[in-house]
């Protein structure tokens, strides 16, 4: 059924979708090819709350496909989107690294600043205070 759509939406043969030989925009290949790589389950977790490789890696190689990038390139891509992301999501969330270990951490003080909410989130798994 994705097949169909892509086809549907045409546009500049830029970058490949899994299971297909025929070329489509980056931006399509991207996006098609992060939603097969979530329904296969081929994904990473950053502490419950995060799945990098489906957008960072679908993105990069789309990409990378379009300028005619080189493995380096890509491979550079890919660490710079998940050190990206991986620091993004640890900015917005509750849980903390202190000494190799995931803690909740406390909404008052200075972490406050990082978050807007007063309390942990109802699907935090490693604050006490969660449901």
């Amino acid at each position: 059924m994705a097949h169909k759509v892509i086809d549907r939406l045409g546009g500049v043969e830029e970058a490949t979708v899994f299971g297909r030989s025929t070329k489509v925009p980056a931006a399509v290949a991207a996006a098609f090819n992060s939603d097969i790589t979530y329904a296969l389950d081929a994904d990473d977790t950053l502490f419950d709350s995060a799945h990098f490789a489906t957008i960072v890696v679908s993105s990069a190689r789309a990409e990378a496909e379009r300028v005619d990038a080189s493995g380096d390139s890509l491979l550079r891509a890919v660490a710079v989107g998940y050190d990206m992301t991986a620091r993004l999501n640890l900015a917005c969330s509750f849980i903390e690294v202190v000494d190799g270990k995931m803690k909740c951490r406390n909404s008052s003080g200075a972490d406050t600043a990082l978050s807007a909410r007063s309390s942990p989130p109802s699907w935090c798994r490693v604050c006490p205070a969660a449901g």
